[in-house]
C-alpha cells in the first residue's frame, strides 16, 4: 500500500510540474511525427490507436477501417493517416464530422485517406460493425 501511495504521489508530482509550466495542458500531447519507425511498428502502432480513441463511434469507425486498410498503406499513407488519427484529432467529435461529412475536413486533411475512411463510414456493404474486429 505503501508503494502504491508513493507512485500515486510522484505521478501527482509530475502532472503538477507540467500543469505548471506556463503551457496549456493540450500541449502537453502534441503530435510528433516519428521518423526513426519502421514501417511494421508504425503499422502495429496506427491498429492499435484507432481502436483506443475514447470515444465507441471513432472507436468503430477507425478500427474496422484500420483492419481492413492499414496492411495495405504505403508508408506515404501511413503517414497521412497516423497526422489524421493523431495530429487533427485534438477534438475527436471534429474528427468523427469530418468522417461522416456533417463538417467539411480542414484543407490540410483533406486527402486520400480521409476519402478512403469516409467511403468506409457510408458502410455500403452493410457490414455489422458493432464491435471491434480482433487484433
Amino acid at each position: 500500500m505503501a508503494s502504491s501511495l508513493v507512485r500515486l504521489r510522484l505521478v501527482g508530482m509530475a502532472w503538477s510540474r507540467m500543469c505548471s509550466s506556463g503551457q496549456p495542458a493540450s500541449t502537453a500531447s502534441r503530435y510528433v511525427e516519428r521518423s526513426d519507425e519502421s514501417v511494421a511498428d508504425k503499422r502495429a502502432r496506427l491498429i492499435y490507436q484507432s481502436r483506443k480513441r475514447g470515444m465507441l463511434e471513432n472507436d468503430l469507425i477507425l478500427s474496422t477501417f484500420a483492419s481492413d486498410h492499414v496492411s495495405k498503406m504505403s508508408e506515404e499513407q501511413l503517414i497521412l493517416y497516423d497526422r489524421l488519427i493523431n495530429k487533427a484529432a485534438d477534438n475527436d467529435w471534429d474528427l468523427y464530422y469530418w468522417i461522416t461529412k456533417n463538417k467539411p475536413v480542414p484543407v490540410e486533411f483533406d486527402n486520400e485517406i480521409m476519402g478512403l475512411l469516409q467511403e468506409h463510414a457510408k458502410n455500403t456493404r452493410k457490414q455489422q460493425r458493432i464491435r471491434q474486429p480482433d487484433i
